[in-house]
């Protein structure tokens, strides 16, 4: 009897350890995600939404991410930041956003800024660095390290020259993102952009322009975790057939008025399978 208690014991503590071995192994980031705040300093109702509530939602939201900025490493806002491409609506969403206590990024939208009756975006990215200190790329698409064993990117779909609510992910910045990818290798990457490449729901009207090449770059490349997009004002979450979560996130201007903390938990080593990483999200409402 005593033999099989010792032995047991032994089998415990063997497992005990193996246990905590596997979870050393393990690497975890956490992130809050908003988009689709359509900010509005002075709060006009447009013919196409109701905006009265934008500057009170973005306030609310950034109360509410200071008070849980213990659980995330940093904030991404995914574009449609403000309603109209204005100085006036730029300059009050840059100086809000300053309360973020966390390391906080941006990805520009279609309504952010364009040169043809808007903000171009030079002057836009400009601006952010004033403001963002985070925020040091002098290009609509950058990246950033979180830490030694993540890559976020930011990928940049809006027109440059007229608003549309087509996104299209030109040569250039597929070409960028390869080369990106490909000397991060070793890096697990977190995907950020305004629109999607797997919308929630069809709509003609939003989609995204000449993909292919896109899709044709996730096969290639085994070291994504995720895409996080807005534009759609809706939520859902998709797996690809090659284990990338596609993530649609919600609208902070509309019911329920929403942000989402994420939280990436995958092994050190670059993963092969979707089974290597998990993606747990927590709808937060304001």
């Amino acid at each position: 009897m005593f033999k099989f208690i010792k032995k047991f014991t032994q089998f415990c503590l063997i497992m005990f350890m193996l246990s905590n071995l596997a979870l050393a192994k393990s690497h975890t980031v956490s992130f809050a995600q908003l988009t689709d705040i359509h900010y509005s300093p002075d709060g006009i109702t447009s013919s196409s939404r109701d905006l009265s509530k934008s500057k009170a939602n973005l306030g609310f939201a950034i109360t509410s991410l200071n008070k849980h900025s213990k659980d995330i490493d940093f904030v991404m806002f995914l574009g449609d930041n403000i309603d109209k491409s204005r100085t006036d609506s730029m300059m009050g969403f840059l100086k809000e956003t300053q309360n973020v206590e966390k390391p906080h990024y941006f990805v520009l939208g279609n309504h952010d800024a364009y040169k043809l009756s808007g903000i171009p975006k030079e002057q836009y990215i400009k601006a952010v660095q004033l403001y963002n200190p985070y925020q040091k790329s002098d290009k609509p698409s950058y990246y950033f390290y979180p830490d030694k064993n993540t890559i976020a990117i930011v990928v940049d779909g809006a027109m440059q020259f007229a608003p549309s609510a087509h996104g299209t992910y030109t040569e250039e910045t597929i070409k960028w993102l390869d080369n990106v990818l490909t000397e991060n290798q070793d890096k697990v990457a977190l995907i950020f952009q305004h629109f999607p490449l797997i919308p929630p729901y069809e709509n003609f009207s939003h989609r995204t322009l000449e993909a292919d090449p896109y899709f044709d770059l996730l096969i290639k490349h085994k070291n994504i975790a995720l895409i996080s997009s807005g534009h759609y004002h809706d939520e859902k979450v998709t797996i690809d057939k090659n284990g990338i979560y596609h993530i649609s996130v919600p609208s902070l201007l509309s019911e329920p008025n929403i942000y989402e903390i994420v939280k990436v938990t995958y092994e050190k080593k670059i993963f092969k399978t979707p089974t290597e990483v998990k993606v747990e999200i927590k709808k937060i409402r304001i």
